[in-house]
């Protein structure tokens, strides 16, 4: 409706050589504005604590009520106690901070070990993640990582992934905690994401047309014989 709102997402990577790159990425920076269909409760004491006796529940059993009845003159009563009064003010709500820091190392010729951070700013407390995994290529078209993180205070969670690399694009599997998915009910953090990723890439064909498009000789440079140069100096 008219709760609206807007976000976006920074990233760059730098290559620091050959085989290793830094990546940093700042997501969810934004916020959501929320002017219709909201209900806000606010509380104002002004004699100190209150201290919440409840109702006697013996005393209402003997007057025959049913539950329904209980639980309004339940929350009447918080309602008087606390001063509770609510209203329909338009806010704003700012979304939990991301930002990821990885370091990728190549390992071998088909491989690589990787570290990375997340720090979400949630609006009760900033919780620090980190992952250590290793990616290897099986095929050209399939590749696999596992990885070690720590997430929302737990640790434990070894994961997985799966990409399999097409000519148009990559359709990837992953997975930070595969004992948490398979144990999905006794699990404190799970996760699974699929995608598919399409890619272009067009530079060896534009490469491939500029150099047709070339002479193969340019008819205002010198042809040299570099030899017959050499043997008459």
């Amino acid at each position: 409706k008219s709760n609206h709102g807007f976000a976006i997402d920074l990233g760059f990577d730098f290559k620091v050589s050959n085989r290793s790159t830094v990546a940093l990425s700042v997501l969810d920076l934004g916020s959501i504005n929320w002017n219709e269909d909201n209900l806000i409760y606010s509380s104002i004491t002004t004699q100190g604590p209150v201290i919440y006796e409840g109702l006697d529940l013996s005393e209402f059993i003997n007057q025959g009520n049913s539950s329904v009845e209980y639980l309004e003159s339940l929350t009447d009563s918080i309602y008087d106690a606390f001063n509770v009064t609510e209203s329909s003010e338009s806010f704003t709500y700012t979304l939990p901070l991301q930002i990821y820091g990885t370091y990728e190392l190549a390992v071998g010729k088909n491989g690589s070990v990787s570290a990375t951070t997340h720090l979400i700013q949630k609006p009760q407390n900033t919780q620090l993640n980190y992952n250590l995994s290793y990616s290897g290529q099986v095929k050209e078209w399939l590749n696999y990582t596992i990885g070690y993180s720590s997430i929302n205070n737990t640790h434990g969670n070894v994961g997985a992934g799966l990409s399999f690399n097409f000519k148009a694009g990559q359709l990837y599997f992953v997975s930070e905690n595969i004992p948490g998915l398979i144990n999905y009910r006794n699990s404190n953090h799970t996760s699974l994401r699929a995608g598919f990723t399409f890619t272009f890439n067009g530079s060896d064909k534009k490469k491939k047309s500029e150099m047709e498009g070339l002479p193969e000789e340019f008819p205002n440079v010198p042809q040299v014989d570099i030899d017959q140069e050499v043997s008459d100096k």
